[in-house]
């Protein structure tokens, strides 16, 4: 039997979740009883947690505990939660012995290990052919104490689920749970599933196998989202060191808007531009970013003193066709096409007439907040040190230059009058902000001690001789008070943003507001 290592899986991945319980999601297909589990050509069927098997629709599922293999499936837990362990609850399904059968594999589950990073995995012995996983999971503990479960999903070494909240899946509420289903080809005689706990621990409560003959229309729903995969771990990460970081992170973001494709479904209606959508066409990034380069080029040549773009759609011509010709969606050829199309892009971007007659760029390098509310990047007590004010000189050249605006001021009036403004040293602060809502704890910033202050928001004078932003210094204490009278404050006045402005060439530093 051939390896792990030396079997490259050549496979399509569908990925589609839907919801047991008695709630309407935005997401999926919403069910109030068992009948949401496809039990069709059963091969495996094993409920975690408990010590007896349940039966549902004549199709038995194994009890089996947590680092044990049942029925040839075995599991790496670090251990079992039963009902009413570590405020584990039971579900409400309905009356039936099926309903109660969910009730209990729902209502228990295996847990993931410390040891490997709070991560469940699963090699499960089939003969090979094609497969469907269907992984079965239930949150009682957010309910109960406000706690979260995100776990990333892995199938046959492929991430197919990214910070899944487990509670949000299964309807934001107790009684009801949610299955994840992978289809796939297995080519070395076994499947490999994962749950990687990013907020401790990923729970599973049971998996269903699913036999299926082929991967064609008669073995799959409609609405099931397709993705390629896969050329082996350290092949596919040598691929994407290759790229430039950005291009890098736009081909990761691609991947999982393409893994959560439906979510674009329900926005269409309401986009302008259905090219900013992901189509049922697109298979990869790749096709992707030929698709909306092609769509940019377009409107750059409809425009009013466009230059001659024909060159550029030469280019763009021979990168689809080099595209078209390859079946293998995981090749270094395909990787470089997606960074040569994104080459072509920038470039037919910048010759946008109304781009032309721009020398140059002000902008700001910040640290994302401590929070994730959209408006936690105005809050000072969430700031991140770093970063600064700059203008990228000769933008739209190949000889570009950034110039520190705040390099040579000192500000000239205000409170912080004589001081410089800076963002510390260059790194990311070893920090973390408690909000306290869900406890009886001080809102309070933990972490260690920072230097430098944090930028945010900035804004050109009409002329383009002006820069104003904020800043805040990042000083004081680390207590957030929260409370409802605003004109109390809520943080010490170091940690609020105050506005500033500054000429483009770095004289005239003022404090505005204070």
């Amino acid at each position: 039997m051939p390896t792990r290592q030396n079997v490259i899986r050549k496979a399509l991945l569908v990925f589609c979740c839907f919801v047991l319980g008695a709630v309407t999601l935005a997401e999926g297909k919403v069910i109030d009883s068992p009948g949401g589990l496809d039990l069709k050509d059963v091969v495996k069927a094993i409920n975690f947690g408990i010590t007896t098997d349940q039966v549902i629709g004549g199709v038995t599922f194994r009890a089996a505990g947590a680092n044990s293999t049942v029925d040839g499936v075995k599991n790496t837990a670090l251990g079992a939660v039963n009902v009413g362990a570590g405020r584990q609850t039971l579900p409400n399904i309905g009356s039936s012995d099926d309903d109660n059968a969910l009730e209990q594999i729902l209502g228990t589950s295996i847990l993931g290990s410390n040891q490997t990073k709070n991560n469940i995995e699963m090699n499960i012995s089939v003969p090979n052919g094609y497969y469907k996983a269907q992984l079965i999971i239930y949150d009682g503990w957010k309910a109960v104490t406000g706690g979260t479960r995100n776990v990333n999903h892995y199938a046959e070494g492929t991430k197919c689920a990214v910070n899944r909240d487990d509670y949000v899946e299964q309807g934001n509420t107790p009684n009801a749970g949610s299955v994840s289903s992978y289809v796939f080809e297995v080519i070395d005689g076994e499947i490999n599933l994962k749950l990687e706990g990013l907020v401790p621990n990923a729970h599973l409560s049971g998996v269903v196998i699913n036999k299926l003959s082929s991967l064609n229309a008669v073995d799959l729903k409609p609405g099931d989202s397709f993705v390629q995969y896969d050329i082996g771990e350290s092949k596919r990460n040598a691929l994407m060191e290759s790229l430039a970081p950005e291009i890098r992170e736009q081909y990761l973001t691609l991947e999982d808007h393409l893994i959560k494709r439906s979510m674009f479904d329900k926005v269409a209606k309401q986009t302008l531009r259905q090219d900013a959508l992901i189509l049922k066409t697109d298979r990869d990034p790749v096709d992707v970013v030929l698709r909306r380069t092609a769509a940019l080029l377009t409107d750059i040549q409809k425009m009013n003193d466009a230059t001659d773009m024909s060159g550029f759609a030469a280019e763009l011509k021979q990168l689809q066709e080099e595209a078209a010709k390859q079946n293998d969606l995981q090749t270094p050829e395909r990787i470089e096409i997606y960074a040569e199309t994104c080459k072509l892009r920038r470039r037919i971007a910048f010759s946008n007439p109304l781009v032309r007659g721009i020398k140059d760029i002000a902008f700001i390098k910040r640290h994302g907040a401590l929070l994730t509310h959209m408006v936690d990047q105005f809050y000072g007590i969430a700031a991140m040190p770093g970063g600064g004010l700059y203008v990228l000189e000769d933008a739209f050249s190949d000889d570009q230059k950034v110039r520190d605006v705040l390099a040579n001021a000192v500000v000239e009036k205000g409170s912080l009058k004589g001081q410089k403004l800076s963002g510390g040293r260059s790194k990311r602060w070893n920090m973390r902000f408690h909000d306290g809502w869900q406890t009886s704890q001080v809102p309070t910033l933990f972490g260690e001690e920072t230097e430098g202050g944090a930028f945010l928001s900035p804004e050109l004078s009409f002329d383009g001789k002006q820069i104003l932003f904020a800043y805040t210094e990042c000083k004081g204490s680390r207590i957030h008070h929260a409370h409802m009278d605003h004109s109390k404050g809520h943080w010490d006045e170091g940690r609020v943003y105050n506005i500033f402005k500054i000429n483009v060439d770095g004289s005239g530093l003022e404090q505005i507001t204070d």
